[in-house]
């Protein structure tokens, strides 16, 4: 299952460790590669808590809070060197940390850090020889530091950057999930500049995390397909534009497989900037 905006999208519409390990910081000669040349402000998604998405800045455009699905998590990010240290949960129910840690310059790990102090979850990002990312890893940490396997996601890439597929592999858990396989791929890109592409990493279940200097969509797709277990569908996108940024994402989505099979399904994003 892909938990995207998309997924929650669509089910809406269907159916009604005990020490902490220290950051490795970049190195101080490092440039602040997180800094933001476009001001996404709100992702608005049809049907769904608004704003889905909230980002606000500082006066050198750097993140300093975003806002999901209209207050479920609140984070406030931290930087070192120019680069983000940490996503701190700010909600009254979850006070999570997020910490980063970077290897040659590319995040390699985040820790995920509950009130206690203890590191009970983590992603590990793998890197080609092209800098592209091509695999995130969510792990459970075990209280004697071994860990056990939630989620793995691997990318390809077209010869331009763009993103080609998304392997999503979810591990049997017994009581908590079952084994799954899906494949999302994507399709005839336009010329313009995406601003969306951070939310494929995020699933509704988990914290959202951010990689600025990571670039896994420059442009944005026209077609996107599902297969695999689940649901199968394809989107045909539309998108309107201002000055080579989206304003409207249109969708016709069509679905491929079950009960539905042939169905229809309008999709809606707005975004506006700073």
């Amino acid at each position: 299952m892909k938990h995207t905006i998309l997924s929650i999208t669509l089910c809406l519409t269907l159916f009604a460790a005990c020490k902490k390990e220290k950051t490795q910081e970049p190195s101080p000669g490092d440039p602040p590669v997180d800094v933001h040349t476009i001001l996404l402000k709100d992702m608005i998604v049809k049907n769904l808590p608004s704003p889905y998405y909230h980002f606000e800045y500082d006066n050198s455009s750097f993140i300093t809070h975003v806002n999901v699905q209209s207050g479920y998590e609140i984070y406030d990010l931290l930087y070192s060197n120019g680069r983000i240290s940490q996503m701190n949960d700010n909600t009254l129910v979850n006070k999570d940390k997020l910490q980063y840690v970077y290897d040659n310059g590319k995040v390699s790990k985040i820790n995920y850090i509950n009130q206690a102090g203890i590191i009970f979850k983590q992603n590990i990002l793998t890197y080609n020889s092209a800098e592209q990312l091509t695999a995130v890893e969510w792990d459970f940490v075990n209280a004697d530091e071994t860990t056990a396997p939630e989620r793995i996601i691997q990318f390809e890439y077209y010869s331009d950057g763009n993103l080609f597929k998304v392997n999503d592999h979810w591990f049997e858990i017994p009581g908590r999930q079952p084994e799954t396989f899906t494949t999302d791929t994507y399709e005839n890109y336009d010329t313009k500049t995406n601003v969306d592409a951070f939310a494929i990493l995020y699933k509704t279940n988990d914290h959202l995390f951010l990689l600025p200097n990571i670039v896994i969509q420059k442009n944005n797709p026209l077609k996107e397909t599902r297969s695999g277990d689940g649901l199968n569908y394809s989107i045909n996108y539309t998108y309107t534009y201002n000055n080579d940024l989206p304003v409207k994402k249109d969708g016709d989505l069509l679905i491929l497989n079950g009960e539905s099979e042939g169905t229809h399904i309008d999709y809606l994003i707005t975004f506006s900037y700073y």
